[in-house]
């Protein structure tokens, strides 16, 4: 599989790089917390052949830049870095991003470079400040050195962002709220769910769903990473999702023509 490396300058001069593959209609896959671009490399080839798929490595991971500041893991430096990346791109976009990528993508909404989005989707994300301030108490250093690095060998993750930037992205977004405050979604958008989530329950992106009238498919017994858990249904759900919309988008257009 031919990969494409570029890299764009987030809003403070951060560089990210991604990776690129196909030709088409743009699709940003956004990582977890923990995690980098290559969590999707192995989809690419199983996906809708007719989109270019593009994987960025978010700050602190791979060969983008890892700024010393903490304030610099804040979520919203994330979403500046996904928004540097969309701005890239000379056609509309789809999100998808899983885990903390769901904040992301949910964050952006509230971006203009919203107007560029064509499609949401939304992975095993957690919303509610509630659960996210479980996941991410407060705990000394000490301990949250420890709890990070359970985290790796316990979920089986290969490729994962040093210990003290995963520390200071979960303090970074642990308290923001989208139930609170849901985002406005100008374009389709799906929400996938494993109904087993123990990161990430299914009932706060229950609620989410209906605020933001957004498609919810649950995936019965699949974990927090559903790609992995039900790999072939994942890429059934996301490649009809594309491809209905694209078509429902194109219809759209014509009828306003």
């Amino acid at each position: 599989m031919h990969l494409e490396e570029f890299y764009v300058r987030s809003r403070d001069g951060v560089a990210i790089q991604c990776f690129a593959h196909g030709c088409g209609e743009p699709v940003l896959l956004v990582h977890g917390l923990q995690r980098c671009a290559d969590i999707w490399f192995p989809l690419i080839g199983l996906l809708p052949g007719n989109f270019r798929y593009v994987m960025p490595n978010l700050r602190g991971r791979g060969g983008s830049g890892c700024p010393d500041d903490p304030e610099s893991y804040l979520l919203e430096r994330f979403v500046d870095d996904a928004e540097a990346v969309v701005m890239e791109m000379d056609q509309p976009v789809s999100i998808l991003g899983w885990s903390m990528g769901a904040s992301v993508g949910w964050g952006l909404s509230g971006r203009s470079v919203a107007s560029r989005v064509a499609r949401w989707i939304f992975v095993s994300g957690s919303p509610d400040s509630v659960n996210s301030r479980r996941l991410f108490p407060d705990l000394t250093p000490a301990d949250l050195q420890r709890a990070v690095g359970r985290r790796v060998p316990a979920d089986g993750m290969v490729n994962v962002c040093s210990v003290d930037v995963a520390i200071s992205a979960w303090k970074g977004f642990r308290d923001v709220d989208f139930l609170t405050a849901p985002p406005v979604l100008n374009a389709p958008s799906l929400i996938i769910h494993g109904d087993k989530d123990r990161d990430c329950p299914v009932d706060a992106v229950v609620d989410l769903a209906r605020l933001t009238g957004s498609e919810l498919v649950r995936f019965e017994g699949a974990g927090h990473s559903p790609m992995k858990d039900e790999p072939e249904l994942f890429v059934k759900v996301v490649s009809e999702f594309l491809l209905r919309s694209a078509r429902c988008t194109s219809v759209e257009s014509c009828a306003s023509a």
